[in-house]
């Protein structure tokens, strides 16, 4: 039944009292991302500062690394692995973001619901006082698209504040593969066959750093990614000159 002018259902003003307050996203997001900036920068100096000491001194600045042979078995192996560490790190997301960000979600949805519905019935009532001509049209009109503003506010914050669990997500999911990595977990050694030895310490070092960018890289992305990628590497077709899989190694 159509709602007249002024008057709301009982369910929008069950909610009014829930109207939450504005979420500036780079206001509060922001120190999420300052802090992971400056735990990475922290991370990279003290691998940087540790190949320094332990590394070895060798005749070139820079020896070329070569893969191992039959590299896409083992990514696969390794991706594999890492799917596992990652549907456990996005559990543990879950449980320490998600449950905490989750009722004012629900909250913000239920209220633009409510206004969504309440909206409908303003609607209808104002184009039946627009077809009959009655005079209260335009008054209903002022007020619908005054509805029709708080129903957009609430829109662009539920957004907003989805995004920012998103970034907390992310944030925290950095985190948890820099930790990972610098324990020791890694993505690309594997793959390669490294002359540790021959190693000058600015290349044992950037080595480090770009092992554990990619890791963490990697395990920040989620389960999805790695999904994707062992699909793409597993519906790769065997060549038919078998030499063709093998893989340039390191000349003695």
């Amino acid at each position: 039944m159509p709602l007249e002018n002024g008057q709301e259902s009982q369910e929008y003003v069950a909610f009014q009292e829930h109207d939450l307050k504005g979420y500036r996203l780079e206001k509060q997001d922001a120190p999420w991302l300052i802090t992971v900036l400056i735990i990475g920068a922290v991370a990279l100096f003290i691998v940087v500062t540790q190949g320094w000491e332990s590394g070895r001194e060798g005749n070139r600045l820079f020896v070329p690394l070569y893969f191992m042979p039959d590299t896409t078995n083992i990514a696969i192996d390794i991706l594999m692995s890492f799917a596992v560490i990652t549907a456990l790190m996005e559990r543990a997301v879950e449980v320490f973001i998600g449950s905490t960000r989750a009722i004012r979600r629900k909250l913000t949805t239920r209220h633009l619901e409510a206004l969504n519905s309440l909206l409908e019935d303003r609607q209808n009532s104002y184009d039946a006082a627009k077809a009959s001509g009655d005079s209260k049209a335009q008054s209903m009109e002022s007020a619908l698209l005054a509805l029709k503003d708080r129903r957009n506010r609430v829109y662009h914050r539920l957004t907003s504040y989805r995004t920012g669990t998103r970034i907390r997500a992310l944030s925290f999911s950095l985190l948890f593969g820099t930790l990972i990595a610098l324990a020791g977990v890694r993505v690309i050694s594997p793959l390669l066959d490294v002359p540790y030895a021959a190693l000058s310490n600015i290349q044992w070092a950037a080595l480090q750093i770009v092992d554990i960018a990619g890791t963490a890289g990697l395990i920040a992305g989620g389960t999805n990614g790695i999904h994707r990628l062992i699909s793409n590497l597993g519906a790769r077709t065997e060549p038919e000159n078998p030499s063709e899989l093998e893989v340039r190694t390191r000349p003695s």
